[in-house]
């Protein structure tokens, strides 16, 4: 799930939405490449890879 750094930056907040002090900020290219890389290690093939707009591009 994909967390914005004002969520991050406020561990309160993210405690109160039981999300632990482990989980830190990353960009979704970041989450993207992390979840590709997980996929191909299990085997699991990808004939096309897409994804929604970055941050209005």
């Amino acid at each position: 799930m994909y967390l914005p750094q004002a969520w991050t930056d406020e561990r309160e907040c993210c405690r109160a939405a039981s999300v632990t002090d482990e989980v830190e900020f990353v960009t979704k290219v970041q989450m993207a490449r992390t979840m590709l890389a997980r996929a191909f290690a299990a085997g699991i093939p990808a004939g096309r890879v897409t994804m929604d707009e970055a941050y209005g591009q």
